[in-house]
């Protein structure tokens, strides 16, 4: 299992502590904007934080054809 999840912010900090207290990888995609201390927290948590595009639906995009690549996802 892998959680891939698209957020500006505060879905992606409950995704990341989520994935880390199960164990499960997680990969969060961020719009551009997204304030450095959220990106570190879900660092910390052991989640890959890509930033990708300049709005949410692009972060969304992104996730998507991820989930399509990842057959864990």
């Amino acid at each position: 299992m892998h959680l891939v999840i698209a957020s500006r912010g505060n879905a992606g900090l409950a995704a990341a502590w989520a994935a880390n207290l199960l164990n499960v990888p997680c990969t969060i995609y961020l719009p551009r904007g997204v304030g450095q201390s959220t990106m570190e927290f879900m660092r910390k948590q052991n989640a890959k934080v890509v930033v990708v595009g300049d709005s949410y639906p692009d972060a969304l995009q992104a996730a998507q054809q991820a989930v399509v690549a990842d057959t864990k996802a």
